[in-house]
């Protein structure tokens, strides 16, 4: 007798989209581990470091992977401004959310988020000078967003499909929460 067919198993080849597995077959391993030495290469990108586009910093950081995403074909793309105080100097920051999207055909309204924070930080989460290359917390999350973006580009969804890049999150979820409450806005 045959053994019992478990419930969790997956379907078979036939029943797969064969778009969908057409785009898993162009992830590129090699990429995304490019993508995640680059951002371990920007030294820090703790949210309290350098934001002005200089190395090392989360400045650097970000404009990296909005010209990425600008790279792309079919994605819109955007800085999104939030402030945050608390850095130890007393001062507001501002901060940017890296923002891409490939607007829905059918239902434009309805959105599919891949997400994840390009933020990094030493045992003290204020620390923006000391290294922090934060390869698995989180340049890997953010080398996957972009693979994402990557192999998705230049496809047709029926729902608005959005790749969020937050800054912020070290210190508390600080990013993505402006993003969910303000997502409309943009």
């Amino acid at each position: 007798t045959p053994p019992p067919q478990s419930s969790t198993s997956l379907p078979s080849q036939s029943l797969l989209d064969p778009g969908i597995l057409r785009m898993l077959n162009r992830v590129d391993v090699n990429r995304i581990s490019a993508d995640i030495q680059t951002l371990v290469a920007f030294g820090t990108r703790n949210t309290c470091s350098d934001n002005s586009g200089a190395s090392p910093g989360i400045g650097a950081a970000r404009d990296w992977i909005q010209n990425r995403y600008l790279s792309l074909p079919g994605l819109q793309v955007a800085l999104v401004p939030w402030t945050m105080g608390g850095c130890g100097d007393g001062t507001k920051r501002t901060l940017h959310n890296v923002i891409a999207w490939i607007p829905g055909s059918g239902h434009p309204n309805r959105l599919i988020v891949i997400g994840g924070h390009y933020d990094s930080r030493t045992t003290n989460a204020m620390d923006g000078v000391s290294p922090a290359p934060g390869a698995n917390d989180s340049g890997s999350q953010t080398a996957l967003v972009l693979e994402a973006a990557r192999v998705m580009a230049g496809h047709v969804f029926d729902a608005t499909v959005v790749f969020a890049d937050w800054s912020g999150e070290e210190q508390g979820l600080r990013g993505s929460a402006y993003f969910v409450q303000n997502y409309l806005n943009y």
